[in-house]
């Protein structure tokens, strides 16, 4: 399935183009892109590549993460520099066996905090996270996961 809901690193004004998903684009040409600093809309269509889909489940504690997409809080954790509401979760490509288990890099636990993430209570009880979860960015392996964590338990990446 083609998506067109991924950043490109295509610049325009020097600003990174941002793409519109499809249940937003009402009357717009499939694959519109606006910019995402002043608007402007570029008419081109492009694929940026084939997206995967996985229901997660939200459980209570911390300690009820046992599969795959599982994810919990938010919660509030005290770091050095103050406290951050804290949601942790084991990404939809885990392999291990359990939430310790870091049998490859995008297994064991993860989280995020925010700020800089926002976190969005929905009506069916899922969380919806506004931006990416970019995962080992700036490590010498690379970035090994990037995706969202949207309503309805529904992780794209």
């Amino acid at each position: 399935m083609k998506d067109w809901r991924y950043w490109l690193k295509r610049f325009h004004h020097r600003h990174q183009w941002v793409i519109v998903p499809e249940e937003l684009r009402f009357a717009i040409w499939k694959g519109t892109r606006s910019c995402s600093k002043c608007g402007v809309w570029d008419t081109r269509t492009e694929s940026v590549g084939e997206m995967n889909e996985a229901t997660g489940r939200r459980v209570a504690t911390m300690d009820d993460m046992t599969q795959a997409g599982d994810y919990c809080g938010p919660e509030t954790v005290i770091y050095e520099d103050g406290p951050y509401e804290q949601v942790w979760f084991l990404l939809p490509i885990h392999q291990g066996t359990d939430k310790f288990d870091h049998a490859t890099p995008g297994s064991g636990l993860h989280g995020i905090t925010s700020p800089p993430w926002s976190f969005t209570e929905q009506p069916d009880g899922s969380l919806a996270v506004g931006g990416s979860i970019a995962c080992g960015r700036g490590t010498k392996d690379g970035e090994y996961f990037h995706g969202w964590l949207n309503a309805g338990h529904r992780w794209v990446w």
